[in-house]
């Protein structure tokens, strides 16, 4: 394991510069004042005060309420992303950021598809990042040929079968083959404990999820090598009960505070997943975890500011606050 001096070399400018940036992230009294006000220009006012405020002044010739909050704030976080991955000197590094970004990055494969097999237009809905981004993300965006699409998907690491047509087909093996890079990224960990730990808690995550499938449905389903959890004990689990599962993943908190959601309880987990690496992160700053922890909690604050806009004149400010990622 590298030094302390060494990784202060290799993270100290980033380390520095995001240290800067740290005053721009939304506090949670701005987050309260937000689910507070009546409407959304009230909001956005509130808005102009933040970091988003350039984006919201660029944005508003073009958009309006709800969806100028969300053109905004994915803007941001599109560019101070982009940004982040520039700080990242280490080249061996640097896929190591795909914790932070694969799973919006799958969530624009799965746009893609949706597009391309059901068609509509989800422009809006894009996330800026990682390899689905700026013109690349265009040019896929182009292709209707769904044949021609799993062939550019397939390409860049997430490989479809030849034989898979239906939407959720494609979708599983997207997700399978997400899990399975998140696995070989373990390769790269060696000095990066924390990320490693994360690693294997994103793995987890998605086991524990198909053991409630499989306890809930009856289906047989394949688990994920690469998690903290031997796969045979998961299996075991599942068979057993959702207590079992609960117990064996040390959820107990998380189960509590569902109460038998087993809905909630999958995203209250997700949250304490995000919660753990921003957490970790601030606590080891000369570190890629303090980098991805840094880009997780972007990404918490871009959930919390466009549920706040979604949810207003919809639900009341103290059906709100509860939702938020804390």
């Amino acid at each position: 394991m590298a030094d302390i001096y060494t990784r202060a070399r290799e993270f100290g400018y980033a380390n520095a510069r995001l240290r800067a940036t740290r005053p721009q992230l939304i506090d949670r009294a701005t987050l309260d004042a937000m689910c507070d006000v009546g409407t959304m220009d009230a909001m956005l006012e509130l808005m102009l005060n933040t970091a988003y405020g350039a984006h919201v002044e660029t944005l508003r010739a073009r958009h309006t309420g709800a969806m100028l909050v969300d053109r905004a704030v994915m803007e941001r976080f599109s560019k101070k992303v982009a940004q982040i991955e520039g700080m990242v000197r280490d080249g061996k590094k640097l896929p190591l950021l795909y914790a932070a970004t694969g799973r919006l990055e799958v969530y624009n494969l799965k746009l893609l598809f949706l597009e391309a097999i059901e068609g509509g237009d989800y422009a809006s809905d894009y996330v800026q990042v990682g390899a689905t981004s700026g013109k690349k993300l265009e040019r896929m965006r182009a292709v209707k040929d769904v044949e021609l699409l799993k062939r550019i998907v397939s390409d860049m690491g997430y490989s479809i079968g030849n034989e898979t047509q239906k939407y959720a087909q494609i979708i599983d093996e997207i997700e399978k083959a997400y899990y399975e890079r998140l696995a070989a990224l373990k390769a790269l960990c060696d000095d990066e404990p924390e990320v490693r730990t994360y690693l294997e808690k994103l793995i987890d995550y998605k086991n524990f999820d198909l053991a409630l499938r499989a306890h809930k449905f009856g289906s047989k389903v394949e688990y994920l090598g690469g998690g903290s959890v031997p796969k045979d004990k998961a299996k075991k689990a599942s068979a057993e009960g959702v207590d079992a599962l609960v117990k064996l993943y040390g959820l107990e908190d998380v189960y509590e505070k569902s109460k038998g959601d087993l809905s909630w309880m999958e995203e209250l987990y997700d949250r304490k997943l995000m919660a753990w690496i921003t957490k970790s992160g601030a606590a080891n700053p000369f570190s890629m975890a303090g980098i991805i922890g840094f880009v997780k909690r972007l990404d918490i604050e871009r959930r919390n500011v466009r549920s706040i806009a979604v949810s207003k004149g919809v639900l009341k400010p103290e059906e709100i606050k509860p939702r938020l990622i804390m």
